[in-house]
């Protein structure tokens, strides 16, 4: 499944925001994985997979608030 628009997968608001605030700088994230998987399946989505090519302390910067662990 190739999928080029993030609003076709059922992703949460904040998960867009942070792939609009990567594009804003040139940075591409892609969702990866399970989160793949699970949407081609049609199954619920349970934790959201991404990847960049940034490093961890430059990924930080677009995340505002942090990262919030459950």
């Amino acid at each position: 499944m190739q999928v080029t628009d993030l609003a076709e997968l059922p992703l949460p608001r904040d998960v867009l925001a942070l792939c609009e605030r990567g594009r804003a700088v040139g940075v591409a994230i892609w969702v990866v994985g399970g989160t793949v998987r699970d949407a081609a399946l049609g199954l619920p989505l349970r934790d959201i997979d991404l990847a960049s090519a940034l490093h961890p302390e430059r990924v930080a910067v677009l995340l505002p608030h942090g990262v919030a662990a459950e």
